[in-house]
Parts: C-alpha cells; structure tokens; sequence
C-alpha cells in the first residue's frame, strides 16, 4: 500500500531541468512547470532565484538567499533560547516537576526544538533525505567538532554513569534509524517505538539519579562534620562568598565557593543530569564569578536574560542541594547547636571586621532548597519602580540598552540583527520568568499578547479566507475573543504585581513559541530546497552541512562556554545526551504525527551512499570515543580532541566526493 502523498510536496526531477537550460528560458520554465510551484510558502523562492533579478541575477539573488538563511537560524535559536524555554519552566513548575525531569523532558524538548521541527518540516515535505541528513550530520558535527573543541581547551576525567548511559542508547537509536532506511519504509510502529525509547531513556535517568542520590545520602551521613567544625566553615565559606562575590541577590548560581578544588568541582557535577539539556547558553551568564554590577544587576532582573534564567532552573537543584545538605545535616546536632552557630558567625565577624550577617540555618532555607539571601522582588523593587509606559518601552525594546555600554562591539552587531527579530517575537509571545522582576509582568504588553499572539497563530493556519456560514470571517471571530480576553486582563490585572493567573500567559507563550519555530523551520526547509535547485544539491549534502551546521551552532557555543568555565564535564555530557535527544524526537515524533495525520500504512525511505557514510561516521564516533574512555579511564586527552577533528574533516572529504560521485 503506498503512502499518501500531497502533490505539492513532490520534489519532481523535472523541475531540476531547469538547470539545463539556456539561462533566458529558465524563469519562463520555472513559472510554467507545476513541480516548481511553491504556493503554500511565504515566498516562491525558485521564482525568487531565477526571475526576481533577471536571467543574469541568479547569483545575486543566491548572495540574498544566503542571508536570510543566516537570519532564520538566528530567529530559530531565539525563539528556543528566550521565549519558548522560558514557557517550558512555567509548564514544568506549575505540573510540580523536579528540575532533573524537567531536563529531560520538557526543557530538552525546547533547547532540540530547532532540530526537532526542521525535521518535522522537512517529513512533511516528504524530503527524508534532508530530515537524516540534519539528524546525522548534526550529531556527528557536536560529537566530533564540538567534543574534539573540548578535548583540546583542556584535560579532565568525564562523568561515567551519564556518558556510558547517553553513548549506550545514541548508538540503538542511530542504528534503528538506519535500520528503518536499509529496509526502506517506515511504519506508525516504528514511530511509536522512537518515543517508547524516549520514555525508556527518562526512566533510565530518573532511576540512575535516585540511586546515587541514594548513595550520596549515604556516604554524606557517614561523614558528617563536628558541629563546631561543620558549622563554623560553612558560616566563614558563606560570608566569604556574599563579601568576595558581592552576590547576595543572584543566587542561583552553579558557582559554589564552598567547595573548593578540581576534584571537589568534579564531584558536585559528577550528579549533574543536566547536561542533556544544555544546548544553547549565553556568553554572559550567570557561570562568571566576576562582581556584577548594580547596572547589571538591574537589566538582568528587569528585561531579558531569560536564557540564562533557565539554564539556573536546570543547573541549582544538583549545586544547591549539595551544600544545603551539608548545612542541613544528615546528623540532627546542627540542628539542636544553633547557639554554636552564632558564635562562630560573632567569632568570624569580629575577626573580619564585618557588621553581623545572618548565618545560613535551616529556619532561614526555603522549601525550594534555594540559597536565597536577599530576593530580588526586595532589592529591586525599589529601584524599578518604573512607570506602566516606561516599563513597556523596556519590554518592548528590542536593543537591551541598560547594558549596551557593557558590550562588545561584536555583540552590539548581534543585537541590531536580531533587534527586528526580536521585536515581533517580543509582540506577539508572552514570556513568564520566575527570576525577573515581577516575573516579567508588563501590564500592557501581556493585554497586548492576548490580541497578537491568538491573531498571530490564526493567520500563520492560512486559513485568512474561511468564514462561518458564508457570511462571518473566522478572523474576525478571532480578533473579537482576543479584544474581550484583552478586556477582561485589564480590568482583574494591575501594574504593581502579576495576577493570579499570570502563569496562564506561559502556556500561551508556548503556543506561540511552538507556532514560530515550526513556520520558521518551516521556511529554512523550503528555502534549502530552492539553493539546493540552484547549486544541484542533493537533500542529504544539505542536510549534514547547512541545516546541520546552523542548527548545532549553539551547541557549540554552549558547551564550549560551559567547558571554559570550568565545567568541561557538563559541557562533553551535552555533546552526547542533545543529539541522541534530537534524534529519538526529531526521527520518531515527526513520522508520527504525519503518519497519524495522514492514515496511512507506512512511508518510503530510501538508502543512499551519503545515508550509508553517515551512519558509519557517526558509530565511528561514538564507538572510537567510548573505547578510547574506557582505556584511559575515563580521563580525556588533548590529542584525542585532535582525532575527532580529523575525522570530521575526513567525513566532509568522503561526503564531497560521494555527492560528486552521484551527480
């Protein structure tokens, strides 16, 4: 039984004749043949190729292509970074999730939502070349590039238990991939089978992380300090933090002056799930330990910097929880010895010359296992009192200009290239974060969101024209409901604090964030199609270089970042648990909503020589890294970086020569 397949979405070889032609005639084929039509796109960009500039202008108009293509994967990623994680923490905070489930599940989901929708794009358009091609190359990309980049910056022992678990399932579900390619088809099964794995990994993280927590909870009563020993070096280590750092207020922070050495760092990460996770991180965020600000301090808890919000949210429950633990104490006698603990703290402030400070009891702990000395909603509100308008204008400006004297001059470019961007993202998705000031509520702009975000999700259906009974537009129905929920926001809400229903807005905003990145995603596919036509690409070259590369941009970055800081392991832990993430949703949540959707039996896939190099690149990787650890034990050498760098160049050689081969 064949598959259903929508006419317009068959990438017939004659429109690839046109390429064949003298170049006077290629625009008057483009407009007349079917197979070149792309009617359900924002623009025809075949059309756009070989007619908006002339019969001389296909370069040109390659050079403009090629520029939005740049502004698109920028868009993807900003989507992901700063609107749609932001709405995935609120989901997970208000289902009451751990933070460790949180990272593998919903905030895994929104830092692969690039990868995972250019694939469901790419399926619905029936180009499963492209869809492998991405997911491959991009895995081969982090774990070669990017982990070969790590190995060199510097020499480290990496996590065993995640780093054999993460490599153990990359490797079945790389193998079931090509396995469903060698045979040729794919069924509503196989898809089902995809997220069954998925669900098998979850469960394979959360009883891994319940065992050690196990073990740590064990080991920790067994070496529990004296409490004039224990108490006393807790009280010296948390003043010193709050006076040397100066950071009483940005406390979430995975920085944890309390412990102190390589080995004790390695220990505090070596419970870290997270790194799954972290795929896309900020070059100023809250990983420095440089003294921050007032200024600073203001604009990060006003606007922006919602990324580095969440990479917080993923990253304090494992630092967090180890010193709230020691200061808890397995042993009940810190609790009965407080006394003990004021006079250490008077004994330590006499000698530093300090004005008494509180020390870190129990009492003085949320339930949330926090490091919460001064909130922010304190020490800020004062300061940001901001007027209703003022406040909007912050909000809305695209250009974070409270730190733009701060920056460097190449991301004062970034921000102009994205300031377009992130105005209409900033318009029309609602952002709530926990770790703003007010949490992020704006009065106007979230009365403006309930307007432009379900006009802005009902336009992107195209469905402009439909009406109700012939008579009524549906996108008047829809702006009508929208100015009565904007109503009735303004009437139950206030400027002061966010209501009751604020964590409503999240939920929209992943809607929204959703809707963005699936018709960006969407556009990237369309537009790869028409510089394939162009340049006589296969989808597979495509896929394992541009859409690979723009969509593991921020991997790289990320890991790199984190690797720098000092927590390499986090960072190499990110280069296997993000790509097996994105495959397993990529592959197996795309062919099951279109499988579903469409009622069908099954798909055609088809195995080709790039499909083949692929797969046997990527094993390569993997399998080389994994025997290469267990020798060494464990402990990453530079010149393995060396290695992995080699072979993704040789991939790239082999993959050149397999298309020239082909063409």
């Amino acid at each position: 039984m064949e598959s259903a397949v929508h006419p317009e979405y068959i990438n017939d070889t004659s429109c690839h004749l046109v390429n064949n032609l003298n170049k006077s005639l290629r625009c008057n084929f483009i407009l007349t043949t079917q197979a070149c039509q792309q009617s359900d796109r924002m623009i025809n960009y075949v059309e756009f190729m070989y007619c908006t500039f002339g019969a001389d202008g296909t370069a040109k108009a390659m050079c403009i292509s090629v520029v939005c293509l740049l502004i698109m994967f920028i868009a993807l990623g900003v989507t992901a970074e700063d609107f749609l994680c932001s709405a995935l923490v609120v989901i997970s905070k208000t289902l009451h999730l751990s933070q460790n489930i949180a990272g593998v599940t919903f905030l895994a989901f929104g830092n692969g939502s690039p990868d995972i929708f250019s694939s469901l794009a790419g399926v619905q358009q029936l180009r499963s070349d492209l869809v492998i091609g991405e997911l491959f190359g991009a895995g081969i990309f982090v774990t070669t590039v990017v982990a070969g980049s790590i190995c060199l910056s510097q020499e480290f022992t990496i996590m065993r238990r995640p780093f054999l678990r993460d490599t153990g399932f990359y490797l079945v579900a790389t193998f079931w991939a090509f396995f469903l390619y060698h045979q040729e088809y794919i069924k509503l099964g196989h898809a089902v089978g995809f997220i069954v794995l998925y669900g098998g990994y979850i469960a394979a993280v959360v009883i891994s992380r319940l065992i050690f927590n196990k073990q740590r909870n064990k080991k920790s009563s067994n070496n529990v300090p004296t409490v004039s020993e224990g108490v006393s070096r807790q009280v010296s280590n948390y003043l010193k933090e709050t006076t040397e750092y100066r950071r009483p207020v940005l406390q979430r922070d995975m920085s944890v002056t309390s412990f102190k050495g390589e080995k004790n760092k390695e220990n505090i990460c070596d419970s870290c799930e997270q790194g799954i996770a972290l795929r896309k991180f900020h070059q100023q965020n809250s990983l420095n330990r440089r003294p921050v600000s007032e200024q600073r301090m203001r604009s990060q808890s006003l606007i922006g910097h919602h990324l580095d919000h969440v990479i917080n949210y993923i990253t304090k429950d494992d630092l967090d929880m180890s010193l709230l633990a020691r200061i808890k104490g397995e042993d009940k006698r810190l609790r009965s010895q407080s006394d003990n603990a004021e006079i250490s703290s008077r004994a330590y402030n006499k000698a530093q010359g300090l004005k008494r400070q509180p020390i870190p009891l129990v009492s003085q702990f949320s339930n949330s296992s926090s490091l919460t000395v001064v909130s922010v909603e304190d020490s800020l509100s004062s300061e940001l009192n901001f007027g209703p308008w003022k406040t909007f204008f912050y909000h809305v400006c695209p250009v974070n200009i409270l730190e733009w004297n701060d920056k460097s001059w190449f991301f004062k470019v970034f921000e102009v290239i994205k300031a377009p961007i992130y105005f209409l993202l900033t318009v029309t998705i609602p952002v709530v974060d926990y770790e703003n000031y007010k949490h992020n509520w704006c009065r106007y702009l979230n009365i403006l969101h309930c307007i432009t975000g379900p006009m802005f999700m009902f336009l992107s259906l195209g469905k402009t024209t439909s009406t109700i009974g012939g008579v009524f537009p549906v996108w008047a129905l829809v702006l009508v409901v929208s100015l009565v929920l904007a109503v009735v926001v303004f009437y139950t809400s206030s400027h002061e604090e966010p209501p009751k229903y604020h964590a409503a807005f999240g939920y929209l905003g992943f809607a929204i964030s959703v809707t963005w990145i699936f018709k960006i995603a969407s556009e990237v596919v369309f537009l790869l199609e028409a510089i394939g036509l162009v340049m006589n690409l296969s989808d597979t070259i495509l896929g394992l270089t541009v859409l690979a590369w723009g969509n593991s941009l921020g991997d790289f970055i990320s890991n790199m970042s984190v690797a720098r800081q000092g927590f390499p392991r986090m960072g190499i832990s990110a280069c296997f648990g993000g790509p097996l993430l994105n495959l397993v949703l990529g592959f197996g949540l795309s062919y099951l909503i279109i499988l579903s959707r469409e009622n069908t039996v099954h798909m055609k896939l088809q195995l080709t020589q790039h499909i083949q190099l692929l797969y046997a690149t990527l094993v390569a990787s993997v399998v080389s890294t994994l025997v290469v650890m267990v020798i060494l034990k464990f402990k990453v050498k530079r010149l393995y970086g060396v290695f992995l760098l080699a072979l993704y160049i040789l991939f790239l050689t082999l993959s050149v020569l397999t298309e020239v081969k082909v063409i």
